[in-house]
């Protein structure tokens, strides 16, 4: 799989309070393996992705093409 390839969908986003969301993410085209104690993911979105009006701007402004990441 390609680093910066767009790999899951989110199916559900839920604020639960300001600035905190729960997301309920499917993989796309690949399999989840099984939970292991220790594991966290890493979610990415193009630097185009829409923002919410609660989130940080990224300093500086991502490049289109490039992937931001976040544990």
């Amino acid at each position: 799989m390609e680093e910066n390839q767009l790999n899951a969908i989110v199916l559900k986003w839920l604020e639960v309070a300001p600035g905190l969301a729960i997301l309920r993410v499917k993989p796309d085209g690949w399999e989840l393996p099984d939970f292991e104690p220790g594991q966290y993911a890493t979610l990415g979105l193009p630097g185009t992705a829409r923002r919410t009006e609660l989130s940080d701007a990224e300093e500086p402004l991502a490049s289109p093409e490039k992937i931001i990441k976040r544990a």
